[in-house]
């Protein structure tokens, strides 16, 4: 498909350019591993500066965490 429409391709790429730095950005999310595969570690980029976690730490925080219904976590991104 990328060989008839080179647009296409283009335009795929961006978008998926653009969903990575979103979700490094973004509060609820945990980050990327932008360097992945040569190290496991997820970026995620605050107003204080890059925050990297590891696999062992997410992991830490996901047993933390409790469940949030939509509503709340739209009143989270609200602050």
């Amino acid at each position: 498909m990328f060989y008839q429409n080179w647009l296409f391709g283009v335009l795929l790429a961006l978008a998926i350019l653009l969903h990575l730095i979103h979700d490094t950005t973004d509060k609820n999310f945990d980050g990327v591993p932008w360097l992945w595969p040569f190290n496991k570690n997820s970026y995620k980029l605050r107003r204080t500066g890059w925050e990297t976690k590891t696999r062992q730490m997410l992991a830490r925080e996901a047993e933390k965490k409790k469940e949030r219904s939509t509503s709340q976590i739209l009143r989270d991104n609200k602050t």
